[in-house]
């Protein structure tokens, strides 16, 4: 278990370095608006987990440390949509489409409901 949060803490340094970099690469070079940004992570991070999950998934298995260091801390830490996404799929293939719906939807709307009670606390602390 050490070993893995090693590989795990490994990754997720490269991860959120790279989400900064490409943060700070669309908005201050480019002079997009930030949410291009995040959504530009959130697709390619999806890209990419779906492309290691099924390499990784398909040859290896997610005990791996590959799958420590590229999916859950590299991929984890530039963003968490990819691993939302992975999950979603993961349902639909389980022939779960239903539920995979559902995830989405109280997904999106308890998160966005939580984001507004975190935002509000604040303006009360």
């Amino acid at each position: 278990m050490l070993s893995n949060m090693l590989w795990v803490s490994l990754g997720a340094v490269l991860g959120a370095n790279a989400r900064y970099l490409v943060s700070v690469l669309m908005v201050q070079y480019l002079g997009k608006p930030g949410y291009w940004a995040t959504l530009s992570v959130n697709l390619v991070g999806s890209f990419l987990l779906g492309l290691v999950a099924g390499f990784i998934l398909g040859k290896l298995d997610n005990t791996h440390h590959y799958w420590f260091l590229i999916a859950v801390g590299g991929l984890g830490s530039f963003t968490t949509f990819s691993t939302f996404s992975l999950d979603m799929l993961f349902l639909i293939q389980q022939q779960q489409v239903i539920y995979s719906i559902l995830y989405a939807a109280v997904s999106i709307i308890t998160g966005l409901i939580f984001v507004y009670l975190g935002w509000m606390l604040s303006r009360l602390i």
